[in-house]
């Protein structure tokens, strides 16, 4: 790591001060999103959304497979980031879930949009 010149020092300064004022106003709002993360978790499990996204054994709220397929359902092509705005995660968690299931369950188009494969006939039930 290189050394500091007294320039980007002082910018530094300035620039963690302002993050910890920005981080104590925010820690007002904090029960405010652990409720929101809560009440998107209880819905999940009320859902019985089991096919699900995490990563790295990260507890708190995954992604589900369902809840892609009902945002992707209908379109012609999204975005990973429509995607991840429409579900509420990370567009990092999207790519990942998607990309894990490309070509079996999502394609991905020449212009970077996703889209549900439609399943064949013998999927559906007569």
């Amino acid at each position: 790591m290189e050394a500091l010149t007294d320039r980007k020092q002082v910018v530094l300064d300035a620039l963690d001060e302002q993050i910890e004022l920005l981080e104590k106003k925010l820690s007002k709002a904090k029960p405010l999103f652990d409720e929101l993360n809560t009440l998107k978790q209880t819905r999940r499990v009320l859902l019985s959304e089991r096919m699900t996204t995490g990563g790295g054994g990260a507890t708190g709220p995954r992604l589900s497979m369902e809840e892609v397929i009902r945002v992707l359902d209908g379109e012609e092509g999204m975005s990973v980031s429509a995607v991840a705005e429409a579900v509420g995660f990370s567009e990092n968690t999207v790519r990942s879930h998607l990309n894990r299931h490309k070509d079996v369950r999502y394609s991905q188009n020449g212009n970077g949009l996703w889209s549900l494969i439609e399943g064949d006939e013998s999927d559906e039930e007569e």
